[in-house]
Order: structure tokens, then C-alpha cells, then sequence
């Protein structure tokens, strides 16, 4: 089911049309001058993310005079650094858990294969498993933004405010 859409913006052609060519040709010239089109992602494609991503919404709403004051940056882009405290607090412990296994598999270890066997079973390993497997979980669920294409900038240049491209209905209205 298509959702409604929120905003409805009567326009000219013409303006519509301008828009859409001066997003992608902003795009263009402020990011590495590479032939682009309205479906191009911000952050995926182009790589756009943390510090840059702000600073190119701060040159785009300068341009275009474009309100973005409905604009949530988390929800669009991820910060500059995807991981957190606690994940760099936790990562000597899983590189050690790591070293440890690895070395236990090659038989480096000078132990029994009784006595490795247990250590590579053992509870402790199994809760930095699912210590891991948690914060993987979180952090990807947190950090998840949903990113823009260059199409999302020409409806916010269109409309005058932020807007996703799918969240408005341009009626053409003749000259």
C-alpha cells in the first residue's frame, strides 16, 4: 500500500524541472563532479555520511533557501564513527576471546585436547558470544537511518521546506 502523501505543492513544469536539475548538478559540483541521477543515494552510493553529510545539508538549505527545521540528521545519516563507547570498550575482550580461539584450533596451546576442548567450551566464551551477538543487534537497529537520494533534495528545493521525495504530490499547474 502507497502511503499518502503529506505534502501537496502546486508548481510549474518548469520549476519542478529546475529543481531537479539543480539538485543533481549542486550534487555534482560540491562531490567529486560524477554524473549522477534523482535515485542516487546520499550516503550509499556517494558515500556522503557523519561531518560531510551536515555540511552538505547546510550548503543545500543555503542555496536553495530551503527550511530545515523538520530535518532530523539520525534519521538520515549515520554519525561520522559507527561504533560506540561500549563497543570500543568490549573490543580487547572479543579480540582476546578471538586470539584465544584461534590458537586453541591451531593446537599452539600446550595443553591435553581434553583440557582444550573445555576451554574452547566454556561458559565464559559463550557469554561474550551472546555479549557480541547483542551489541551487533543493537547497534545495527540503532544505527539504521534511512538515507536520502539526491531526488529528496530537489522535492526540499521544490517545496521550500524538508521533504522526502515519496512524502509529496506535485500538481502541475499550467504558467
Amino acid at each position: 500500500m502507497i502511503p499518502e502523501p503529506i505534502h501537496r505543492i502546486e508548481i510549474r513544469y518548469a520549476d519542478l524541472r529546475r529543481a531537479a536539475e539543480s539538485a543533481l548538478e549542486f550534487v555534482q559540483t560540491q562531490y567529486w563532479g560524477k554524473q549522477h541521477t534523482l535515485h542516487t543515494w546520499i550516503e550509499a552510493d556517494l558515500g556522503i555520511t557523519g561531518d560531510d553529510a551536515a555540511e552538505l545539508m547546510q550548503r543545500f538549505a543555503a542555496a536553495y533557501h530551503v527550511d530545515l527545521s523538520g530535518f532530523r540528521f539520525d534519521r538520515h545519516f549515520h554519525p561520522e564513527t559507527a561504533m560506540g563507547l561500549a563497543e570500543l570498550i568490549f573490543l580487547p575482550v572479543l579480540l582476546t576471546e578471538l586470539l584465544l580461539r584461534m590458537i586453541l584450533a591451531a593446537g599452539v596451546f600446550p595443553v591435553s585436547r581434553s583440557w582444550a576442548r573445555k576451554i574452547r567450551q566454556f561458559r565464559t566464551l559463550m557469554w561474550f558470544d551472546s555479549q557480541l551477538a547483542r551489541i551487533c543487534r543493537r547497534h545495527t537497529s540503532r544505527t539504521q537511518p534511512a538515507d536520502l537520494r539526491i531526488g529528496d533534495l530537489a522535492a526540499s528545493a521544490a517545496a521550500g521546506t524538508f521533504v522526502l521525495r515519496d512524502q509529496v504530490q506535485f500538481v502541475l499547474v499550467r504558467p
